[in-house]
């Protein structure tokens, strides 16, 4: 494009619908060409560029961005640890999404639940999962977010809005992607080796024999019961507590129907689109097994555990 400017200081933007507009100043002197080359980029493209990797939202919670990716979930029938609800699933999950970096304290919980009690940095446990569900809508509300979750009259969760920005609880994959290191899905948190890392996590160790039928021999945490939040190190992925201290309600609804997409592959899969209860996914600080220990472990659970949060 080609065009004739009187001297002088100009503003101009370069527009092309579905792109970001470019703005630039040029000063035109008589007697010159100007020559202007510029690259434009999509606008998901420009949104990504500005958006900031690790932010903390209006009531303090921090979030990391994770970036789209295909992974396998569940297990193979090889894996020694595995139980056969761990069915193989191709998955893609194409969009770019935020994560807190830690479990829920009973201080996020009450910032938003004025009727919540307790105060610390402790996870807020013997929440049942509509109530987690409730809790992200009231969040996404408060920051003038779409909500995600449908709920009724009563408060009960009746379904779901896909393509809402507000906040939610991880899909089972998204949450063994983040639990995963990071060149790809190992079996247990630290890697494939059954035999369970100095300090990684508020496990069941030999400080809890006296407490709990089932121990690890030769691991010690210190802690027997709940720990705050950042006790122990991150994971790989700045992911605190993915191993121990409480296990965790994913967005999924629990099934054992054994669907497998191993020779195909899901887009953005949620869990099934109905079900009596929910996926929960972790270990926490009675888990001492392999079985639990392990990244493809799921159970499903409707009610409120001291040993669940989210």
């Amino acid at each position: 494009y080609e065009t004739k400017l009187k001297v002088g200081t100009y503003n101009i933007m370069l527009t092309k619908e579905g792109y970001a507009p470019i703005k630039k100043k040029i000063i035109v002197d008589p007697g010159f060409n100007i020559q202007i080359n510029e690259k434009l980029i999509t606008l998901k493209q420009s949104a990504l560029i500005n958006t900031k990797k690790i932010y903390k939202n209006s009531i303090g919670i921090e979030l990391k961005l994770f970036d789209p990716i295909r992974i396998t979930i569940g297990s193979k029938a090889s894996e020694k640890r595995r139980q056969r609800n761990e069915v193989l699933k191709n998955i893609f999950i194409d969009r770019h999404f935020y994560v807190s970096t830690t479990l829920i304290t009973e201080n996020d919980y009450k910032k938003i639940y004025n009727q919540y009690t307790k105060s610390s940095e402790f996870p807020v446990v013997n929440i049942d999962w509509n109530s987690a569900a409730i809790y992200c809508n009231m969040l996404s509300k408060s920051e003038d977010l779409t909500e995600f979750y449908k709920i009724n009259s009563v408060n009960n969760v009746i379904g779901y809005n896909k393509k809402s920005t507000g906040y939610r609880m991880l899909s089972e994959a998204e949450w063994e992607y983040i639990a995963s290191l990071k060149n790809g899905k190992t079996i247990y948190p630290w890697g494939n080796e059954a035999s369970v890392p100095t300090n990684i996590g508020n496990l069941a160790g030999e400080e809890s024999k006296d407490k709990f039928q089932y121990y690890i021999k030769n691991y010690n945490d210190n802690i027997v019961k709940l720990s705050e939040v950042k006790s122990f190190d991150a994971n790989q992925n700045k992911i605190y507590d993915i191993a121990g201290n409480v296990s965790e309600w994913v967005h999924d609804f629990y099934s054992e129907d054994f669907f497998t997409s191993e020779n195909g592959e899901l887009y953005n899969y949620m869990g099934p689109n109905f079900g009596n209860s929910h996926v929960i996914k972790g270990s926490n600080y009675q888990s001492s097994n392999r079985t639990e220990l392990g990244i493809s472990y799921r159970e499903g659970q409707i009610d409120a555990s001291s040993l669940i949060g989210f």
